[in-house]
């Protein structure tokens, strides 16, 4: 390259550079975020959100409708919703584990159709995990006790099902999340070192990678820490243990995109279809150092209304004997919704489970909206443009599915 070319480069990136942080003269996102580019990865940092006065979306408190009850019909009867999927006219399908069926629901939540039923034929199920769209409202069905993909026509007719091969060195292929209707990208499975786990405090990785509807393994993508898990061996076999305050590394797919995001830090990774990092975008929170007494509340909830003293003791050894984290994660779930924006779910102890719940939305190059603030005690499952579906469960275990409205201002 020659000194007149390098001096051209040189003024062009000064251009770029300069049109993110000139102030007053710039664009309005450039007060809230700096843009560089880091051999091809968009790098964004947000330093504020960028909702003004009246901007900032409202989802309604109050559901537009509510599904599931007590008694009734048996198709407003869940018990164990394990997935939420949307259908091209807004309305939704449902994997219910409890009754190993799939149920569809038309916009207004009127019952479309029922498919399924417990046992190890075709059409049938013995663990419903995961829902995956796939072209013309039809849906893949993941039963993770049989390992194997059910796909489900728009009206509820049984198709076809195929075993996922794993890849080589990994014990499954499940999937996870449509990147595209022909991409999926499916988990290996933990993996420990030796013939068993070990005893004691761990986080093993879990690979994944990208595969096609047709159970065909594709390229390895990346690998990622599940949540700390307390494994203890005895006499009686092994117990496992979720650690508090530990979360998993969540993922999000759609539109040719997988978005995975760091649990300890606020920063969230966008890959395209072929696996390449093209976006890396990071935003303002402060850690937070966990105490003895969020410890001790947490466990104080996770005996609450047991009566069997065994049980109790056994939880609060199992506390004992965890390795503790340092600090409070900072995001638990991340979700795309209908219009490509990213919206990922602050941390929430269990004992604040039935506070409301509060969310970053971010537009899909990375720019920082605001916060949001989502019912109390709504498991958020999907989000279009303008609604919000999720699971909230009553005081009497009920599993309801509810649709909330989201209000833009101006639209």
């Amino acid at each position: 390259m020659d000194r007149l070319t390098r001096i051209r480069t040189w003024i062009a990136v000064a251009v770029v550079v300069g049109s993110w942080s000139c102030g007053q003269d710039a664009s309005p996102a450039a007060r809230f975020m700096e843009v560089v580019d880091s051999a091809g990865v968009r790098v964004v940092r947000n330093t504020a959100a960028s909702w003004g006065a009246g901007e900032a979306w409202l989802v309604e408190a109050d559901p537009e409708w509510v599904l599931g009850e007590l008694e009734g019909p048996a198709e407003t009867r869940f018990f164990g919703i394990t997935d939420v999927a949307w259908r091209s006219d807004a309305g939704i399908t449902v994997s219910d584990a409890g009754s190993s069926e799939v149920r569809a629901f038309g916009p207004d939540g009127t019952h479309l159709w029922t498919q399924g039923g417990e046992g190890d034929g075709p059409g049938e199920y013995r663990s419903l995990s995961t829902l995956l769209p796939l072209p013309g409202d039809s849906v893949a069905v993941y039963d993770s006790r049989a390992r194997r993909v059910s796909v489900v026509g728009p009206d509820g007719e049984f198709a076809r099902s195929v075993i996922p091969e794993p890849r080589e060195g990994h014990t499954m292929a499940a999937p996870r999340v449509a990147v595209a209707s022909r991409l999926w990208v499916s988990a290996g499975g933990a993996r420990f070192d030796g013939d068993s786990p070990p005893s004691g405090t761990t986080a093993p990785p879990v690979s994944f990678f990208f595969a096609r509807p047709d159970g065909a393994v594709l390229d390895s993508i990346l690998s990622l820490p599940t949540a700390a898990r307390l494994i203890q061996q005895n006499e009686r076999g092994v117990s496992i243990w979720t650690v508090p305050f530990s979360v998993g590394a969540p993922m999000a797919g759609g539109g040719g995109r997988l978005v995975t995001a760091d649990p300890s830090a606020p920063v969230w990774t966008a890959r395209d279809s072929a696996g390449r990092v093209v976006q890396r975008v990071s935003f303002p929170s402060e850690a937070r150092r966990l105490e003895d007494g969020d410890w001790a509340a947490d466990l104080e909830v996770a005996v609450e209304g047991e009566d069997d003293p065994e049980r109790i003791r056994a939880v609060t050894e199992a506390y004992e004997a965890m390795d503790r984290p340092g600090e409070w994660p900072i995001l638990d779930e991340v979700i795309l919704d209908g219009d490509g924006n990213v919206w990922i779910e602050a941390f929430q102890a269990r004992v604040d489970q039935g506070e409301p719940s509060r969310w970053w939305v971010f537009t899909g190059d990375g720019r920082l909206l605001g916060r949001v603030s989502l019912p109390a005690g709504l498991e958020v499952q999907a989000i279009s443009r303008d609604r919000i579906v999720g699971v909230a469960t009553d005081e009497l275990g009920v599993e309801r599915i509810q649709l909330h409205r989201i209000r833009r201002p101006g639209s």
